[in-house]
C-alpha cells in the first residue's frame, strides 16, 4: 500500500496532517473529557482522517475521530 502522504506533487505534498499528526489530533480532542486507553492506526478516505479512539473512564466507549487532512481541524465525531 502507498502512504498518500509520501507523495510529492509539484514538490509539495498532498496532505498537510499526516497520519502520526491526525493521531495526536484525535487523542488530544478525546482526552478533554475522557481517559484515553486505545488508539487505531489512522486512515484517510476521501481527504479525511478517520481515527478511532477507545477510552476507558468515565465509561468505556468507542469513538471515530474525524479530521480535515488540510487543516487538521476535527470535522466530526
Amino acid at each position: 500500500m502507498i502512504n498518500i502522504t509520501s507523495i510529492p506533487f509539484l514538490g509539495v505534498s498532498l496532505y498537510i496532517i499526516n497520519d502520526i499528526e491526525a493521531k495526536m489530533i484525535a487523542t488530544n480532542f478525546v482526552q478533554q473529557h475522557y481517559s484515553v486507553m486505545k488508539i487505531e492506526k489512522p486512515h484517510l478516505k476521501d481527504e479525511v482522517w478517520h481515527v478511532k479512539v477507545s477510552t476507558s473512564s468515565p465509561k468505556y466507549r468507542d469513538f471515530e475521530i474525524k479530521i480535515n487532512s488540510k487543516t487538521g481541524h476535527v470535522i466530526g465525531f
